[in-house]
């Protein structure tokens, strides 16, 4: 009996099983042998999402827009206020693997005091998975920023992200 349940965790762990036809000989399960269905041909442009990013302690929600020629129009949030904010997405063809990048620009100082106000500008590139979450789009990866006070300018993770489909919900509303 341990054989078989070391071999039914082995044939789990690489995924190429999704269920077990129970009418196959008494005492046996005969796996089926059909894998998991591909995502490549989703569809995530003109669609809404809650962006949650979790960077430091700090997490915040925004909302996007993925459009189809592969611009982000980015909406409200819970994170700071910004003045200006733009990106641009892709999915590398044949994959699932997203990649976004968001630049947002900010707005600080008093015109009262020695530095008077000025802006700066952020810049993050998102880069994870597209998966199915019931019968929602879903994306979560990681955070990364490139800035010359880090690593030389080398882009290093600053934190994770998470997105999910809101079109349905925002039509609702």
């Amino acid at each position: 009996m341990i054989s078989i349940q070391a071999a039914l965790v082995t044939i789990l762990a690489a995924n190429a099983v999704s269920g077990f036809n129970l009418n196959a000989s008494p005492g046996l399960f005969k796996p089926t042998t059909h894998r998991a269905s591909k995502l490549f041909g989703i569809r995530c442009e003109d669609k809404y999402y809650q962006l949650e990013e979790m960077e430091d302690k700090e997490s915040s929600t925004t909302e996007i827009f993925l459009k189809q020629d592969r611009t982000v129009i980015v909406g409200q949030t819970t994170g700071p206020k910004f003045l200006a904010a733009s990106g641009s997405w892709e999915i590398a063809a044949g994959t699932n693997n997203f990649k976004m990048t968001l630049s947002k620009r900010f707005g600080t100082g008093q015109s009262k005091n020695d530095m008077g106000e000025f802006n700066f500008d952020v810049k993050r590139t998102y880069s994870g998975e597209v998966k199915l979450v019931g019968e929602s789009v879903g994306i979560t990866g990681e955070m990364q920023a490139q800035e010359s006070s880090m690593a030389f300018g080398n882009e290093v993770e600053v934190g994770y992200f998470n997105m999910i489909d809101g079109t349905d919900e925002r039509a609702n509303m």
